[in-house]
Order: C-alpha cells, then sequence, then structure tokens
C-alpha cells in the first residue's frame, strides 16, 4: 500500500494536504484527484466544497474505474449534493461491474434510500449482509437495523377473511375527515386530533413513513375495498417490545367485524413484530369500549384518575389501562378459535428461535 492510500485509508488529511502541494496539478493521477477530492469534502471544513470534491472524485474515476471505492464514494458525495436520483445511477452501475462488492451494495442501499424506493434498497442492505465478513459486527449490526426499518411487512396489508386493513393513503383523505367530524367516534378514538383537512392531508404527507421512524404505524379497515374504520399502533417501541393500540369504527358494524380486524392488528404486532406487549387506553365514558377490549384477552391494569382533559367538553375523564401480554394472546384458545374463524388461520408465536406453529384447536 502507497503512503498516499495508507493516510486516505487513515482519513490522515495534513499528510494528504502536504503530499499534494508538492505535486503539479498536471501531474496527478486517478489517485490524487481521489484524495483531493477527498480533502474538500471531509479534510478542512473551512474549505469543504460539495461541487468541486465531486468534480475531482469524478475525475478520479473516470482515469480509473477499476477502483470500486472511487465509484462508492462519488454516490455518496452525489447524496450530500442532494443528487440522489444520480447517485443511484452511479450505485446501480458499481453493484453491476462488482457484484461481490459489500459496500457497492451498501451504496446501492443509500442512495435508494433517498430516492424513497424501499424495495430496492431493502434487497440491496439483505444482499451487503451477505456479503460482509461475520466480524464486521459494528457494520452488520447497522444494515439490520436499516433492514428492519425497511422490511416489507411494514406496508402489506392485513388479509382476514372478511376484512382487508390498509396502510392509510391519500385516497383515503375523505373518509379520514369524516371520521374526525363524527363528534361520538372522534371523542372516543383520539380526543387530541385535529378536526381540519389540513391536519389530515399533513398526516398523510407523513403516512408513508417507516414506522421505525415515526413510531406509529395507522391503516384503514375496509370491508369490499369500502373504508369502515381505523386502526393503528402508536408509540411503538422495539426497544421495551411494546406498542399501544388503536381501533374504531364511526358507524355501527357487526361485533365479529370488529373482533376480525382487532385479531388481525394483534397477530401483527405479535406474529410479525413479535411485540411482548400491546396496551390499550379507554377513556371513562366509553364502557362499551372498555367490556369490547377485555372480551378480546385484555387485562385491566389501573385506572389513571382524571388523567386527560377533554378539549372540547373541558371535562376531565378517567382513564382505563389495559395490557396484553403475547404470551396471553396465543394461549387465548376462545381467541385463537375466533382466528381460525375469522381470519382462516390461527396466530403463529413469535420467539427467539424463529416462528413456530402453535397447535391448532378442535
Amino acid at each position: 500500500m502507497d503512503k498516499l492510500t495508507q493516510w486516505v485509508k487513515l482519513a490522515d488529511w495534513p499528510s494528504i494536504s502536504q503530499y499534494l502541494s508538492y505535486v503539479a496539478v498536471e501531474d496527478y493521477d486517478a489517485a490524487d484527484y481521489f484524495a483531493k477530492g477527498l480533502l474538500y469534502i471531509y479534510g478542512v471544513k473551512k474549505q469543504r466544497n460539495i461541487s468541486l470534491a465531486l468534480s475531482l472524485i469524478e475525475k478520479a474515476c473516470f482515469l480509473d474505474p477499476s477502483k470500486v471505492n472511487y465509484q462508492n464514494t462519488c454516490s455518496e458525495i452525489l447524496l450530500q449534493a442532494r443528487q440522489p436520483a444520480k447517485a443511484l445511477e452511479i450505485a446501480l452501475l458499481t453493484q453491476e461491474r462488482f457484484p461481490h462488492s459489500a459496500m457497492s451494495a451498501i451504496a446501492v442501499g443509500r442512495a435508494a434510500w433517498e430516492c424513497k424506493n424501499r424495495e430496492v434498497a431493502y434487497r440491496s442492505y439483505q444482499k451487503a449482509l451477505n456479503l460482509l465478513p461475520e466480524n464486521l459486527t459494528d457494520i452488520r449490526n447497522q444494515i439490520d437495523s436499516m433492514l428492519l426499518k425497511l422490511a416489507p411487512f411494514w406496508w402489506r396489508s392485513l388479509q382476514g377473511r372478511n376484512l382487508e386493513i390498509v396502510r392509510r393513503g391519500e385516497q383515503h383523505s375523505g373518509f379520514l375527515l369524516e371520521c374526525r367530524q363524527n363528534k361520538a367516534f372522534h371523542h372516543h378514538y383520539n380526543l387530541f386530533q385535529e378536526v381540519t383537512e389540513q391536519a389530515v392531508k399533513r398526516e398523510l404527507k407523513l403516512a408513508d413513513r417507516p414506522p421505525l421512524q415515526s413510531k406509529k404505524i395507522e391503516w384503514v379497515v375496509e370491508k369490499l375495498g369500502k373504508p369502515i374504520g381505523l386502526a393503528a399502533l402508536v408509540d411503538l417501541n422495539l426497544n421495551n417490545s411494546r406498542a399501544e393500540l388503536l381501533i374504531g369504527f364511526p358507524d355501527a358494524v357487526s361485533p365479529l367485524s370488529s373482533v376480525e380486524a382487532t385479531l388481525l392488528v394483534l397477530e401483527f404486532a405479535f406474529s410479525t413484530v413479535g411485540l411482548f406487549k400491546v396496551y390499550s387506553y379507554v377513556y371513562s365514558d366509553n364502557p362499551n369500549g372498555q367490556k369490547n377490549t377485555l372480551s378480546l384477552g385484555f387485562k385491566q391494569e389501573g385506572v389513571l384518575r382524571s388523567h386527560v382533559k377533554d378539549p372540547h367538553l373541558k371535562e376531565r375523564l378517567d382513564l382505563y389501562a389495559n395490557g396484553c401480554f403475547q404470551k396471553e394472546f396465543f394461549g387465548n384458545q376462545a381467541l385463537m378459535k375466533m382466528a381460525l374463524r375469522l381470519l382462516g388461520r390461527i396466530p403463529q408465536a413469535q420467539t427467539c428461535d424463529g416462528t413456530v406453529s402453535l397447535p391448532s384447536f378442535n
């Protein structure tokens, strides 16, 4: 390894700067252009110049296209220059030429993420994980985190026999506004959501964010393609393996529809995500809601007295706190029989050893 390459590897910017001061620009080779570009992007903050750095790195790539690190760095700087589409184009071409390079796969993942192309990002990070040596634990852990953030299950619909629960989107704007304008429903579902068209539009712009970033996942319950209710897991906390369940219907629906929708969300929480606990808060002026919650396997854990103030009625309400553990859900034979009837399957328990099927109940 020559000295310049070693200094670049060590990020020894003073040595790089001193070395290049003795080399005439007309005598620069690819390594010199690459090192000079890195100086302008990472070396001296006061001299940081992304445009100049990019032009120098591109020159290095042109002079020596065999260096995969030149190409990957070019893609990274393009991201910093807020040119994600071009960064992805470079990264994909590099990955095609260097299919066994884990860093090229990571470069594609980073660029695809910035381009909001989750599918390409997910596949590329998977490839990178397969290519990386086992001893690079820090990088592997970072990729594991990205794979969890990008996992396709966050965006898939939840399918029962009669209902489908889909991620909310622009097509649901009218229904969401109607739900908020329904005073009785809004009061019991979420007192503190703004009841304006502008608020709905603002929230829908963020609806496609990864749940591990937004800490929530929100759905619309549909029957035969028509929206009939809302569901959500909020305050999603994977460190403590828990989330709060919200579910409700603005108009009257059959009890079985309510049960089916709740089972779908609990199956997602416990089987797909593998949460340890799901909890639910019910306002004290909603006794039917509390009764239904307990009938679905939740246990009342306490009452938070005068815990919330209704912003409209200016009254204080108690809050029932209810919780359900994963093992309680899967161990509830009545719920499992109901799931078989309404979902067409018995949910599977997620364990540290993978997914295991529970015995069927006759």
